[in-house]
């Protein structure tokens, strides 16, 4: 469960607020021995489907498992790749223990009341980012709006493909709960090796609302939005994404096992041994033995 508002006496903080993660992927090391991890997962499941939540098919990536309300999971050649997102995620961090692997997208997420409603607080973030990227930064950080008549203000800051992404908008707005410009909420997108980084040094700490909020809002300020308020730590954090993973031989021939041998073993339906080779560039240095024709 997600930890309520909490409320300050402090005007240099928001009047109420809450932090926590929003969303939590993780994928097991290949030729792990998922058995512990697997038998957790579906006993949440089970206990999911006891409480009326339906048992449905799940695909991602290639991999195809099951999901309930709240856990996903998914399994592809020896490797399981699970997830948990909203108030649910939090409850299922320990399930990182049970098998070996890596964190593959964690959200962290801050949200909080103002005192007054201010519509205007998400351009109030994200102006100055917008004036500092490009006055000092060759390639600058993108940085979008999207608005709506009922009120909905959504500010996006970052590629969403790239390691780090934010997401500002109206929350109060967004769930109906509030009048424009009283309920934010920050969420900060960590993938890759950013997500990697945040799990292995901080895996316990992703379970404490305080952590989460201020390693949320210390993040956005990095990349140059301004944050009227007090932090809300005073911890030093180390908010690097970690390094980009290096392309290897062997990293190469994993995923040529994992994502490509199924797509090769489905187009074998269809074309020939021969055909194949050909989309492969490989009818040069190999020969067929298999008879020259199309499967039905």
């Amino acid at each position: 469960m997600q930890p309520t508002l909490r409320g300050y006496s402090n005007a240099r903080r928001p009047q109420k607020w809450t932090g926590g993660v929003d969303w939590y992927r993780y994928r097991t090391a290949d030729f792990a021995d998922t058995r512990q991890l697997l038998r957790a997962i579906r006993d949440v499941q089970s206990k999911d489907a006891d409480t009326a939540s339906a048992l449905r098919p799940w695909r991602f990536q290639g991999y195809n498992g099951w999901q309930t309300d709240t856990v996903r999971y998914g399994q592809r050649g020896s490797a399981v790749i699970w997830e948990s997102s909203g108030e649910k995620a939090v409850s299922m961090l320990d399930l990182t223990e049970l098998c070996p692997g890596s964190a593959s997208r964690i959200d962290l997420q801050t949200t909080f009341r103002l005192c007054t409603p201010q519509p205007g607080f998400g351009t109030l973030l994200t102006e100055s980012i917008i004036q500092n990227s490009k006055r000092h930064r060759r390639t600058p950080i993108r940085v979008g709006l999207h608005t709506e008549t009922s009120g909905l203000w959504l500010g996006t800051v970052g590629r969403r493909t790239h390691r780090s992404y934010f997401r500002i908008y109206d929350k109060g707005v967004e769930k109906r709960v509030a009048p424009p410009g009283v309920l934010w909420r920050v969420e900060l997108e960590a993938k890759q090796s950013h997500a990697e980084k945040l799990c292995q040094q901080n895996l316990a700490q992703l379970k404490d609302p305080t952590f989460c909020a201020h390693y949320c809002v210390r993040s956005l300020i990095s990349l140059g939005c301004s944050w009227p308020f007090a932090p809300f730590s005073d911890e030093q954090l180390d908010i690097s994404t970690g390094r980009t993973t290096q392309t290897t031989p062997t990293r190469l021939a994993a995923w040529l096992c994992q994502s490509v041998t199924p797509v090769i073993r489905r187009l074998r339906t269809v074309y020939t041994v021969g055909e194949l080779l050909q989309m492969l560039e490989l009818s040069d240095v190999a020969v067929s033995t298999e008879k020259e024709y199309v499967r039905g």
